[in-house]
């Protein structure tokens, strides 16, 4: 594992040595079970998604906090990511999207929080919830939290008899979205 790349080195069909290659991981999470193994990759994940933050988006020690989730509402115990592979016990499971981009998503942020303001903060909540299933977000306040943005204004002066500019704003207002 390397960056955003999954890494493999296979021996040669005719025995002549080895050769490597580097496939991005982000396209390795969109493949099925059945491609995975072919490529000798784990399959994916048997596991749902939560999602909590540790306080209000704008303190300055905000996190989000994620965990996997068993069939049986139990958490993973003891599990450790590294890139598109999670591991839980001995047994190493491949994260499918959206988990793949949202857990490399949140964990960039944990590591760029400190010197974010509140608006880039905002920003890439809206992102990630626009990803996250409902059901898998476990915070009140993180699930209330609605970012709009405005998307266009106008400005309308007014002027009255003594001179006096008054300036009327309309505002267009729509949801945060990741993709622009």
């Amino acid at each position: 594992m390397k960056g955003t790349t999954l890494n493999f080195s296979k021996k040669c069909l005719d025995g002549g040595g080895h050769y490597s290659i580097e496939i991005d991981c982000k396209w390795i999470a969109q493949l099925s079970n059945n491609a995975l193994r072919g490529l000798g990759i784990p399959d994916r994940i048997p596991f749902s998604f939560e999602v909590r933050g540790n306080s209000s988006i704008t303190n300055p020690g905000f996190r989000f906090e994620y965990d996997f989730i068993n069939p049986d509402y139990s958490p993973v115990a003891g599990w450790k990511r590294n890139g598109i592979i999670l591991k839980a016990g001995r047994k190493g499971y491949t994260l499918p999207e959206p988990f793949y981009s949202l857990t490399t998503q949140m964990d960039r942020f944990n590591s760029l929080c400190e010197d974010m303001n509140n608006d880039e903060k905002f920003i890439i909540w809206a992102n990630l919830k626009e990803l996250l299933p409902e059901s898998a977000i476990k915070d009140d306040y993180l699930h209330r939290l609605e970012i709009r943005r405005a998307d266009a204004f106008t400005l309308i002066p007014k002027v009255d008899s003594t001179d006096a500019v008054f300036v009327k704003i309309v505002v267009a207002f729509t949801l945060c979205n990741l993709s622009q």
